[in-house]
């Protein structure tokens, strides 16, 4: 038990002293990453959540491994747009800490995405992830996008892919030129 302990400081150390270790994956600014329960999303640029007949938005303004801070804004305009006088909307932080223990470990922190009645799970960096065991979660489907600006975020607009979490998928680059913006 002693030597795990010393390996969980020499780490710690190790991120204290050479923060590069945490920082963002290079090539995650210009694509999103769709796998089989989670999607990687470009600092800066809007997701679209939907479950059954709500949809909601994340944006990550900041991520590192261990902490993220996003926006969220849910509820449409009859058009499809959400803006702040028509959407509910707010920032959250999320924090996660990981305690190794033999084979597995445990996870802390606030590692929920909420917005509004839509929750999804939070990975690090810009990880957003469905539970493998929470089969109401995977009712989740995401729209990848290249906006920027909430004003321009439009449920109906025709370019839209949607994309349904499933165990089967394979991993899949989606380059931001490919998406609305």
């Amino acid at each position: 038990m002693t030597k795990h302990l010393e390996t969980i400081y020499v780490f710690l150390l190790l991120l204290i002293l050479f923060p590069a270790l945490t920082a963002f994956p290079s090539g995650l600014e210009e694509k999103y990453i769709m796998t089989a329960n989670s999607v990687s999303v470009p600092v800066g640029r809007y997701v679209i959540l939907k479950k059954d007949n709500k949809f909601g938005v994340v944006k990550f303004i900041e991520a590192k491994e261990n902490s993220a801070i996003y926006e969220w804004y849910c509820g449409i305009n009859q058009n499809g747009f959400f803006s702040r006088e028509n959407s509910q909307f707010g920032k959250n932080k999320l924090k996660n800490w990981f305690i190794p223990i033999w084979s597995g470990g445990i996870q802390l922190g606030n590692v929920e995405i909420k917005c509004g009645e839509i929750k999804v799970l939070w990975s690090s960096y810009t990880g957003i992830c469905v539970d493998r065991k929470n089969e109401e979660r995977w009712e989740v489907v995401v729209s990848p996008t290249g906006w920027t600006e909430i004003e321009k975020v439009n449920i109906f607009d025709k370019r839209l892919k949607w994309y349904k979490f499933d165990p089967d998928r394979k991993e899949e680059m989606i380059p931001l030129a490919d998406l609305p913006h």
